[in-house]
C-alpha cells in the first residue's frame, strides 16, 4: 500500500492513526518485518476524531499532573485488504503495531510510565515463542528513530483476558513503538471482530503547566511477510475436565490444552468408557470449538469413565486423565400433597419421595382446575416439605401439584390435591387448623445443631406454612429427642420474658411430646428454651388463631401463668391417689371469665404409677385420662378444659401421692361460641382398643379411624376436634399420627412412646371424611385411647 502519510503533533493537537515505514534494527534468528500494509480492509475505529477513511484519533485522555488515567482504543476489522471476507491462512503470521505518545512541548526530561494491554478476538492469537519475538523502538514526533537500545521489549504477559506489555517510560516529544507477531486461526471471520487496546498512566513526572497535557494510544495495525511459523503438530490433552451426571447420560466441559500444536484447535470429541481402562466405548460427542458437550444413551446408575481429545490441522492429540460419572434418573413425584388455605393464598405440603437421587429442591404449581390449564401461581423450596402460592382469589378452589428437583431435571408432576383459598376469618381468636406439618426439626441439615442448656432457639411461624403475619397464636406439637442430661423445654412469644413455666420434662436419652398453645411473639416469632444438656427438638405445626376483636369461643393467648404447685406451702400437698382437688384457673384471666382454659399440667415425683384427669368443676369425672405416669417421674402434658363452677377445673390422682403443677396459657372468650370459635365439653371416649369391639391393638404401619362428628355433644357439622390421645402397652418403641380422615398422612408425630410405656399427649385435628379422625401407629402394636375434649366450627 502506497503513500505513507506523516502525523503532526503539538499541544492540545490531534494524534492521527498512519501508516508508517520504520526500519527496525535486525534481530537474531528472527527476519526483521519490512513491507508494512494496512491488513484489515475495511475497519473503522472508535474513539474522539476518527475520519471517514478510519483514520484519526482513536483514543485521548487528558493527563493532569501528578494525576492518572486509562486510555482505550479499538479497530473493528471483516477481513483483509486482498480478500475482505477472510482473514489470512491460517497459520500465517504477521506483525501489528501500537504507539504510545507524550505531546510535543513538554520537555524530554519529564516522562510518564504507561502500562500497555492487548485484547485479540476470536481467530487471533499471540505467536510469541521466544523473546525475540517483540520488537520495540522510539521515535522522534517525525517518526524518525531516536533509540536503539532496546530493540527487544519483552514478552506480554496474562492479566485478565488482556496481555500486557513490560511496562513503558514515555518522555515528552517521543513515541514508543511496539510491534508483536500475530498468528491467524481461522480461516473465515466470526462475524465483526475487535482489536482492543488499554493504556493506563501509571506515573506522571511532568511539571505544572497551564494547559493539560495530552497523551494518546495510537494502534496502526500493519502486516509483513515475517518469518514462517514452525511445523504444526497435534495438540495437546485437554485440562480440567469434569462430568456431570445426566438422566441417561454426562454433560462434560474442560479447559483448552495448553498446546495447540501450532495449529488451531478444530474440533474435540468426548469419550465416555465402561472401564477406567477405556477398553469398551459407550457414547460419544463432538465440537466444533465450543468445550462442553453431552453423551447421551448411557444407562442410569452405571459409571463410566469419560475422557477428552483435541483435534487441529496436523491431527488429533493424546486423551486427557479420565473422570467417573454416573447417570442418574430424575426422581420420583412427592405424595401426600395437601392444600391448606387462609385468606388469599395456599399453603402447600407434601411428603418427600424414596430416592438415591438428591434432591436440590421442590416446585409447586396451582391451577384452577384438576387437570390440564394453566398455572395461576407458583412457588419453591431449596428443601422445605411446604411453601406459599399467594395472589389467589379468597375461597376459590384451587389444585396443586409439586415436583421435586436435581440435579438431572424434574420429577413428573404428582397427583394434584385439592384445597380453597380461605376467605378471611370475620373476628379474632378463630382456630384454623393445618395438616400437621414439621417446621423444625434440629436432627436435620441446615436446621441444627440441638439447642443447647441455657440457651433459647426462636423459630419464626407467622408469615410462613400458611399463616398469617397477623396470627394471634399457633398450635404446636414439640418433641424433645435424645437430649443428653435431664431437663425440661419451655416454650414462649418471642421478646417476651421467659415464664418460670414449662411445657414438658425429659430424662437423658428420652424421646417425649407435648402440644402446645402459644402467642406469637415480635417478628412473628416463638422461642424454644432448654434449661440442660443439649436437645433436638422437633416442631409440628397443628393450626394457628385469627387475630382481631375475639368472637365467642375465640382463644385469647396469654403469658403462661402458675395457679398451683403443690409443693408450695399455698398448694396443699402432693394430691393423694383416689381423691380430687378444685383448682381456680380464672384468677390471671382479665374479667375472670373464660369458656375453657389451654393448660399444662405437669406431675412430679408421684409416689406409685398411676393416672391423672382435669374436667369441668361440678361435673361427674370421666373414665378419659390426661397424662400417665411411673414412680418418681416428672411428665407433662397439655390439656384444653372446659371451665366448671366457680370459675375452676377439678384435678383427679388415681393412685399414690402426686404433687401438681398447673399453668394457664389462655382461655376462650365465654358465651355461646360464634362460627370458628372453640365449645369446650366434658371428656368423652371415643376409642379404647383394648374394649371390644375391636378389642385389638393398632398394628404397625397401619391406621385406625375415629368417628367423632356428630357423636354425643359434637355436632355433625364440627371442623376440628381437640382430643386427648393415649398410647398403651406398646410392643416396641414407636411414634402416634392423628390426622384427617382421607388427607394424605402427614410425617409429623403427635406423641412417642417407648416400649410397654402408658403416655398421652394433646392435639387438635380438623374433622375429615365420613366425620372422622385417624390415628397412624408406626411400629409394633400399640392400644390407644382417643378422648374429645372439645370442637370448633367452620371459621366466619
Amino acid at each position: 500500500m502506497s503513500g505513507i502519510r506523516r502525523v503532526a503533533i503539538a499541544v492540545v493537537a490531534a494524534l492521527l492513526v498512519a501508516t508508517v515505514a520504520v526500519t527496525l534494527p535486525a534481530k537474531p534468528a528472527v527476519a526483521a518485518p519490512s513491507n508494512y500494509l494496512n491488513l484489515y480492509l475495511p475497519y473503522w475505529a472508535e474513539g474522539h476524531g476518527v475520519l471517514p477513511d478510519g483514520t484519526g484519533e482513536l483514543s485521548k485522555v487528558f493527563f493532569y499532573p501528578f494525576y492518572y488515567g486509562v486510555a482505550q482504543s479499538k479497530i473493528h476489522y471483516q477481513g483483509t485488504e486482498a480478500n475482505p471476507g477472510k482473514l489470512p491462512p491460517v497459520g500465517t503470521r504477521f506483525y501489528m503495531h501500537v504507539s504510545l505518545n507524550l505531546a510535543n512541548g513538554i520537555v524530554p526530561t519529564n516522562s510518564a510510565e504507561f502500562s500497555l494491554r492487548l485484547l485479540l478476538p476470536t481467530g487471533l492469537s499471540l505467536a510469541v515463542n521466544s523473546n525475540t519475538d517483540v520488537y520495540c523502538t522510539r521515535t522522534n514526533e517525525a517518526y524518525q528513530i531516536t533509540d536503539f537500545s532496546s530493540s527487544w521489549c519483552g514478552d506480554p504477559t496474562p492479566f485478565g483476558a488482556y496481555q500486557q506489555f513490560p511496562n513503558a517510560t514515555v518522555h515528552g516529544g517521543e513515541i514508543i513503538h511496539y510491534w508483536f507477531p500475530v498468528i491467524a486461526s481461522k480461516s473465515t471471520a466470526q462475524g465483526l471482530g475487535e482489536v482492543q487496546f488499554l493504556a493506563q498512566q501509571l506515573t506522571n513526572n511532568v511539571g505544572q503547566l497551564p494547559n493539560p497535557v495530552i497523551s494518546a494510544i495510537t494502534p496502526t495495525v500493519l502486516a509483513s511477510a515475517g518469518a514462517s511459523l514452525p511445523s504444526a503438530t497435534a495438540p495437546g490433552a485437554p485440562q480440567a475436565v469434569s462430568a456431570a451426571a445426566t438422566n441417561g447420560g454426562a454433560s462434560v466441559s474442560w479447559s483448552a490444552p495448553a498446546s495447540d500444536g501450532g495449529s488451531a484447535i478444530s474440533g474435540y470429541r468426548a469419550n465416555a468408557y465402561t472401564s477406567a481402562a477405556g477398553s469398551t466405548l459407550a457414547g460419544s460427542c463432538t465440537t466444533t470449538g465450543a468445550r462442553t458437550c453431552s453423551i447421551a444413551g448411557l444407562v442410569n446408575g452405571a459409571t463410566y469413565y469419560v475422557d477428552v481429545r483435541a483435534t487441529n490441522g496436523a491431527g488429533t492429540g493424546s486423551p486427557s486423565g479420565r473422570v467417573a460419572v454416573t447417570p442418574v434418573a430424575p426422581p420420583p413425584a412427592p405424595s401426600g400433597v395437601v392444600v391448606n388455605g387462609v385468606n388469599s393464598s395456599v399453603f402447600v405440603s407434601w411428603n418427600a419421595p424414596v430416592t438415591t437421587t438428591p434432591i436440590t429442591g421442590y416446585r409447586v404449581d396451582v391451577f384452577t382446575g384438576p387437570t390440564g390449564g394453566t398455572s395461576v401461581g407458583s412457588c419453591s423450596t431449596t428443601g422445605a416439605l411446604g411453601c406459599t402460592v399467594t395472589g389467589l382469589v379468597a375461597g376459590g378452589g384451587y389444585y396443586a401439584e409439586v415436583r421435586s428437583r436435581s440435579s438431572v431435571g424434574d420429577s413428573a408432576p404428582s397427583a394434584r390435591a385439592l384445597g380453597l383459598a380461605g376467605v378471611v376469618p370475620s373476628g379474632g381468636g378463630e382456630f384454623i387448623p393445618r395438616n400437621p406439618f414439621r417446621t423444625l426439626d434440629t436432627r436435620r441439615s441446615g436446621q441444627g445443631p440441638c439447642v443447647a442448656g441455657g440457651t433459647t432457639r426462636n423459630l419464626t411461624v407467622a408469615g410462613e406454612f400458611g399463616v398469617p403475619l397477623n396470627a394471634a397464636s399457633v398450635v404446636v406439637n414439640v418433641t424433645v429427642v435424645n437430649p443428653t442430661a435431664p431437663g425440661y423445654l419451655t416454650v414462649f412469644p418471642a421478646g417476651t420474658t421467659r415464664p418460670t413455666a414449662s411445657n414438658l420434662n425429659f430424662t437423658a436419652g428420652q424421646v417425649v411430646a407435648n402440644g402446645v398453645t402459644v402467642g406469637v411473639g415480635s417478628s412473628g416469632q416463638i422461642s424454644l428454651f432448654v434449661n440442660s444438656g443439649c436437645a433436638d427438638v422437633l416442631v409440628d405445626l397443628i393450626g394457628f388463631h385469627t387475630s382481631g376483636t375475639t368472637i365467642t369461643g375465640g382463644f385469647v393467648p396469654i403469658n403462661p401463668n402458675r395457679v398451683i404447685d403443690t409443693r408450695q406451702v399455698t398448694g396443699g400437698g402432693c394430691i393423694v391417689g383416689g381423691t380430687s382437688r378444685d383448682i381456680t384457673v380464672t384468677s390471671p384471666i382479665p374479667g375472670g371469665a373464660a369458656g375453657a382454659v389451654v393448660l399444662n399440667v405437669t406431675v412430679v415425683a408421684p409416689t406409685a404409677g398411676g393416672y391423672l384427669t382435669v374436667y369441668p368443676t361440678g361435673e361427674n369425672r370421666p373414665t378419659a385420662s390426661n397424662l400417665n405416669f411411673s414412680a418418681g417421674q416428672i411428665v407433662a402434658n397439655s390439656a384444653v378444659v372446659k371451665v366448671g363452677a366457680g370459675g375452676k377445673v377439678t384435678v383427679f390422682v388415681n393412685s399414690g401421692c402426686a404433687h401438681v403443677l398447673i399453668d394457664v396459657a389462655g382461655y376462650t372468650k365465654p358465651g355461646a361460641a360464634a362460627a370458628g370459635g372453640y365449645t369446650g365439653i366434658t371428656p368423652t371416649r371415643r376409642l379404647d382398643t383394648r374394649q371390644p369391639p375391636p378389642g385389638a391393638c393398632v398394628p404397625g404401619g397401619t391406621v385406625r379411624d375415629v368417628p367423632v362428628a356428630g357423636l354425643g355433644s359434637v355436632p355433625a357439622n364440627a371442623y376440628t376436634v381437640t382430643v386427648n390421645v393415649t398410647v398403651v402397652a406398646p410392643t416396641t418403641a414407636g411414634y402416634v399420627t392423628v390426622f384427617p380422615t382421607g388427607d394424605p398422612r402427614p410425617t409429623a408425630s403427635t406423641l412417642n412412646f417407648q416400649t410397654q410405656q402408658v403416655v398421652a399427649n394433646a392435639t387438635t385435628a380438623r374433622v375429615g371424611q365420613n366425620g372422622s379422625i385417624s390415628v397412624f401407629v408406626n411400629n409394633g402394636c400399640a392400644h390407644v385411647l382417643v378422648d374429645v375434649v372439645g370442637y370448633t366450627s367452620v371459621p366466619g
